[in-house]
């Protein structure tokens, strides 16, 4: 059986090496050429005749690229791909930008998930893999190509078991917005559950019994790392209230996401 052939642009380089990793292999090789004007073209320096291709692309924008940019060079690639004979291209996206445009919530609102979906089917894109979807209904239903969604959960409790140990923890939210899945973390891992709203630095624990120790930031995928950041950074420093008893610090939080991890000791 032979290997599958993986790409990722650039942007992704680093994350689609260690998926190739996983899988036994190494990324296939890519040419990247920049022009003027912004424009660029990306082609596969290897056969990919009758072969089943898989592009690694976070559509997270940074400083290294805008979601925009990056979107753009996936379809690129993934259309190239096409036109060279790949039987099938899956777009491996673990953040799929625009999913939180899902719906109108205002007259003459903009349904940008659908329109990101069109664009994907317009390349050829046969499979569609994503990861914590904002809204797996929406996602689902956008796509007329097949779908897959994956969700981090048992592997950022798999985590958190092996940082916390027998301490005792609470999983909170850095919104309302987060509280379905820090309630499906605490499904897979079995800890007490702190919602928490967090506004203007600040931290109020909501309902529940537990005990002071440790805290996790269960981060969705579909916000910016900011928010689960100053959750992180107000659980370190203000103290939080579990059945009568107050931390004074040398608790510890950590922020479980799915595109990253950070950790501040309080």
């Amino acid at each position: 059986m032979t290997h599958p052939l993986i790409f990722a642009p650039q942007a992704s380089a680093e994350f689609g090496r260690r998926v190739a990793a996983a899988a036994g292999t190494q990324l296939s090789p890519l040419e990247e050429r920049e022009f003027e004007g912004g424009e660029h073209k990306t082609r596969p320096l290897v056969s990919v005749r009758g072969a089943h291709a898989y592009v690694v692309q976070s559509l997270s924008g940074d400083a290294a690229a805008s979601a925009n940019d990056r979107l753009c060079r996936l379809l690129f690639l993934i259309a190239g791909l096409k036109d060279c004979g790949a039987a099938r291209v899956t777009a491996c996206v673990p953040f799929l930008a625009y999913a939180r445009k899902d719906r109108r919530t205002k007259e003459r609102d903009p349904v940008t998930l659908r329109y990101v979906a069109q664009l994907f089917e317009a390349v050829g894109t046969d499979h569609v893999l994503a990861l914590d979807a904002h809204n797996l209904a929406a996602f689902e239903n956008a796509f007329r190509c097949p779908v897959d969604h994956l969700e981090a959960a048992p592997l950022m409790a798999a985590e958190l078991a092996a940082q916390v140990g027998d301490a005792p923890v609470a999983i909170v939210s850095p919104d309302i917005g987060g509280a379905k899945r820090a309630q499906r973390l605490q499904d897979v891992h079995a800890v007490t559950l702190r919602q928490a709203e967090v506004e203007q630095h600040q931290v109020e624990a909501l309902g529940g019994k537990g005990a002071v120790g440790r805290a996790a930031v269960a981060h969705p995928v579909d916000r910016v790392a900011g928010a689960a950041q100053r959750a992180a950074q107000a659980l370190a420093d203000h103290p939080v209230v579990f059945n009568e008893q107050q931390s004074h610090g040398g608790g510890r939080a950590a922020v479980s996401g799915d595109n990253d991890s950070l950790n501040g000791d309080g």
